[in-house]
């Protein structure tokens, strides 16, 4: 039998000396992961970016933040605008129109055609475009056009070309707005980065902002919106310095007795969906009763709804401060009925 003296028990390496010789690049691969954020950033300026997938992460945030906003506004670029009345002013652009004339004695020619030759009430329809279609359609055009370095034509109905037939005695075979590939580069860039400011923006916040789908949140409601609203909707927002009150200042832009464009300023002024409903509410049954309206066409509804805001607001209570109440909301209000200038 060999001597069991002399066999020197068996030692486990020491856990830190085995690590020690693996590779660095694999030895803290399970220990550690990317937030949400750090995800969406490191996605958001990559080369080769993914722009469909970006925005389907950004729904993730969106979801597990309870934004209302931010959803819509993916849901919108992932699927497209379902009315240009929807369309946000980066995706709109001024186009000039061409016409393809030919004649098979006289011959052929490409030719300029002015919008004075459509009927006045088509004129603004087809001097500017807005791009309904979802990202991913963006993305693939974009693709198109850089490769075969020419403009992006968008065809005039078969109705309107016979207007373009004024322009030239050949016979008109087809008119189209041309659109230069380059805008369509800006939106998909636009996108892109609207979403890194905003991930960015909120990491400075709360590094773990949207990791854990919980009612709890490190940063506030008020802020994730003023975040949101400033960079995917370009809203002018800037925090006053008591505290997470928003002040706002912004150009208006709604029409007498136009509902939906008031809805869309309250929106994104940062006032949430049920706040947006009640005053809706409000506005109908003053129109039901409309003998109760005052001479300045605010009803007794909808004053009470400003006034309860303006308490909720100063209570801390609402998604927006005291400041927006009194300026964007107050001024958007006034405008609708048509009570300022």
């Amino acid at each position: 039998m060999p001597d069991s003296s002399n066999v020197r028990p068996h030692k486990p390496r020491p856990v830190a000396r085995r690590l020690s010789n693996l590779n660095p690049r694999h030895r803290f691969r399970h220990t550690r992961r990317m937030t949400l954020l750090q995800d969406i950033v490191a996605s958001a300026t990559q080369d080769n970016c993914d722009l469909p997938s970006l925005l389907r992460k950004a729904l993730v945030l969106a979801a597990r933040l309870r934004n209302d906003e931010l959803k819509s506004w993916l849901g919108y670029e992932l699927n497209g605008y379902p009315t240009e009345s929807l369309v946000p002013d980066y995706r709109r652009a001024e186009t000039i129109s061409y016409g393809f004339f030919a004649d098979r004695f006289i011959g052929q020619a490409t030719l300029q055609v002015p919008l004075s030759v459509l009927p006045e009430q088509f004129r603004e329809k087809y001097k500017t475009v807005a791009l309904q279609n979802p990202i991913n359609a963006l993305v693939d055009l974009h693709t198109r056009s850089k490769d075969e370095e020419t403009s992006i034509e968008l065809p005039w109905p078969p109705a309107a070309r016979r207007y373009a037939q004024k322009v030239s005695p050949l016979e008109c075979i087809k008119v189209w707005r041309a659109l230069n590939p380059s805008f369509v580069a800006g939106v998909v860039d636009t996108v892109k980065t609207r979403i890194l400011l905003m991930a960015l923006d909120l990491e400075a916040e709360d590094p773990a902002a949207g990791d854990v789908p919980s009612t709890y949140n490190a940063v506030s409601e008020a802020k994730v919106s003023q975040i949101i609203n400033t960079h995917i909707h370009g809203t002018v927002q800037n925090f006053s310095a008591g505290g997470d009150h928003i002040t706002q200042s912004a150009t208006l832009n709604i029409a007498t007795g136009d509902l939906e464009s008031l809805v869309k300023t309250l929106k994104y002024a940062g006032l949430n969906s049920e706040d947006i409903a009640e005053l809706t509410t409000a506005i109908s049954e003053d129109q039901r009763h409309a003998d109760l309206a005052t001479e300045t066409g605010m009803g007794s509804k909808v004053k009470a709804w400003l006034g309860n805001l303006q308490i909720k607001a100063a209570q801390g209570l609402a998604a927006v401060g005291p400041e927006v109440v009194g300026g964007v909301i107050t001024q958007a209000i006034l405008l609708y009925f048509g009570m300022v200038a």
